[in-house]
This record gives structure tokens, sequence and C-alpha cells, in this order.
């Protein structure tokens, strides 16, 4: 982004003081300081990976930013500087309260978790999904993006997918059902099970992200015949997020050895009760679902509370999230979803040279297979295979 702005804003760029996040903005705005959290200046390619938390200038000379414009880095567990007279007027708090500099959304989700000790492992759940794990110093690969953590010291392996979400929203209004609602989803899927010979879905409608890295992949639905309907369909929807998570899942694991045997769980998709019995299943971990239905505001507050002096990190490490339910995996259910995830992982092999070409040919294309989509209106169900 900051390179777009110099090549097609170069006046602006120009003319700005200050280059940061919009945080950095909100900050000012708050205290009249300009500051960055750590983790959100390493987005910027500007910042050290290695060593003491800093700018890095040869980064900064081969980008052609100069230092003066980037934002003080700070922790984000220390008061970045105190409330203004005017933001507290403007805001009907009292001036001189302590402001953290913040977070992003993954770093403050694991942070209300307790994610804060190697072998610790959350899945976040929205319009992305995410797998988040605490290491010891940055072990890079290319499987994930690895961040600096809000405790100082420590590291976030995240593994976020294109879509989640997003995915499951899109097979929805594919299949003109007007909810979102996961207790609702629930009901249309009611007793059906993944079968056997039970439809895919790569849930690729955006590329995808970790582990997989590749721009070109596209959304499947592979292994329609005339009896698939619509709970066939969400089936394949909650199974195929399912896999999506567990090939971040292995990848961690190969990285960075076998993880705890659970997982704590946030986000909207974690009312949906078979999404988390295929989930656990899928992964063969206990989930432990959260309380709360997004944990990112959370952990913003806990920072706020950090920040102000009202609590330490070392107060949060041993904290117990409110568990909602605890979902087990089912007996027997492993090797079934072993069996189906090699097969998912060989639709994608086999599709990938197909999506690579595609990409080169006109970037933009998309394609059915077979014959006419005419899913919407829910009839038709006589597509081989479809590709997005």
């Amino acid at each position: 982004m900051l390179r777009w702005i110099q090549r097609e804003e170069p006046a602006a760029y120009a003319q700005a003081a200050v280059v940061g996040h919009p945080s950095t903005f909100l900050l000012h705005r708050l205290t009249g300081r300009f500051a960055i959290d750590h983790a959100a200046a390493q987005t910027t390619g500007l910042f050290a990976y290695r060593g003491e938390p800093r700018w890095l200038p040869e980064a900064a000379e081969a980008m052609d930013v100069a230092l003066e414009k980037l934002p003080e880095p700070v922790d984000a567990v220390a008061a970045a500087g105190t409330l203004t007279a005017t933001a507290a007027t403007a805001l009907g708090l009292e001036p001189e309260l302590p402001v953290s500099a913040g977070a992003n959304d993954s770093s403050c989700a694991a942070f209300a978790l307790a994610i804060l000790e190697p072998g610790r492992l959350g899945f976040l759940l929205g319009t992305t999904n995410a797998v988040v794990t605490a290491v010891d110093g940055p072990r890079f690969g290319p499987e994930f993006v690895m961040r600096r953590s809000i405790v100082p010291g420590q590291w976030l392996a995240v593994g976020a997918t294109a879509t989640g979400g997003a995915s499951m929203d899109w097979l929805l209004r594919l299949l003109d059902i007007a909810t979102g609602d996961p207790a609702e989803m629930d009901g249309l899927v009611g007793d059906r099970r993944i079968e056997r010979d039970s439809p895919f879905f790569l849930p690729h409608l955006a590329g995808e992200r970790s582990p997989l890295w590749d721009p070109a992949a596209r959304g499947t639905l592979h292994g329609l015949n005339l009896a698939t309907d619509r709970r066939a369909l969400l089936l394949a929807g909650i199974e195929g997020n399912a896999f999506a998570l567990r090939e971040v899942l292995e990848a961690m694991r190969d990285r960075f050895g076998q993880p705890a045997n659970e997982a704590l769980v946030t986000g909207s998709q974690a009312r949906g009760v078979r999404f988390m019995q295929a989930l656990a299943d899928v992964t063969k971990l206990r989930l432990r679902v959260a309380e709360m239905a997004d944990a990112a505001p959370l952990g913003a507050a806990l920072l706020g509370r950090v920040a102000a002096g009202e609590c330490a990190v070392e107060d949060l490490r041993a904290a117990t999230v409110p568990v909602a339910t605890v979902v087990e995996p089912t007996a027997g259910a492993g090797a079934s979803y072993d069996e189906r995830f090699a097969r998912y992982r060989e639709i994608y092999e086999v599709l990938h040279s197909d999506f690579t070409l595609r990409q080169v040919t006109d970037g933009q294309s998309r394609c059915i297979h077979s014959l006419p989509l005419e899913a919407v209106g829910g009839v038709g169900w006589d597509v081989v295979h479809v590709h997005v």
C-alpha cells in the first residue's frame, strides 16, 4: 500500500508528515502522539524481525521511505499516551486516561484467549478463519505469518485462510437461503451426515492464504450428482472449511511439533453445533468454545487494562477463559475424515495447474464445467463440477 501511495499519490505522500496505520491516526487524535504498535509496524516490511523492535534504516532506504515519516514504535501493553482534554470531552471520559496503541484483531483475540504460552492453540472464526499459536522467537517458514506478540519478546504464528464465513455466506446466497445464523443452518442440515460419496467444497473463493499461498486457487464444488440437494451442499461447506483449518493445523504441526490436544475457539461460526462437531472430528481436537462471540474487542479492552496499570500480563497467563461448551471428537469419526481429507487435497492438486493456467490466460476467469448452474433458484442439480 505504501508503494502504491508513493506511485499513485506522490503529492500526498510528499506532504504527509507521518506514514502509519489507521491506529496511528486514531492514537494521535486521542493523545496527540504519533505511534504504532510493534505488530502493526512489522507489517510494513520496514521493521526488524529479530533483536530489539526498531525500524530498519536499510529497509526504509530501499523503499525510499524517510525514517522521520515513520511513527514511533511502542509496546501495545504500555501506555502510548494519555487522553487529551479535547478527546475526553468528545468521548465523555476523564482526561489523562492512559491509552494503548492497540493491536490487530488476531493479536487481540489471542490475548483474550490467553494464548500467551507456546503450545496453546486457538481457532478464530469469522469472515476469514485462522489458527494461532504462541512460539518462542520468530520461526519463519512459507506457511504462516509470524507476528510479534502483544507479550514482549514472544511471537504469534498466524495461519489465516482467505475465506471462512465469507465462503459460507456465498454458499447460502447460491442456495437462496436468507439466514446466516448458525443455529438456523443447523436446523436446515438436520441429521444429515457426510457419506463416502458426499460432495466436496474447496472454499478458495478468493485464492488461498495459509498454508498454500496460492492467489490462483478457486472455489470448487466437486462430486455433484442428481441426488445432491441443499443439505448436502451445506454439509460440504461445513466440511470444506474444517478441512481448510486442518490444512493449516497440519502445517503448524510439521513446523512447530504437536500442539496441545485442545483448542480454544471464538467467532460467529463457533455458535454452529454442526460446524464445531465437524471441526473437532476433522482436527481430532477437543474444542473449548469461548463464551465471547468475538474475542478481539475483549483483547483490546484487556490491553487498556494493562496499559492503565490495573493488571499485568503475568496475571493473564494463567487466566481461564470462560467456556460455553466443550466439544469432543466423535469416536471413530477420524478415519473416515482422514480419507476424505486426503481426497480434498488431491482435488486441489489436480486442479492446481488449471487454476494457474486460467490466471495466466485472463486473470479473471470463472468457469462452470458441464451443464449450466441453475442452483440459485434451488433447481437444476445436474451440475457435475463447479469451478468458481
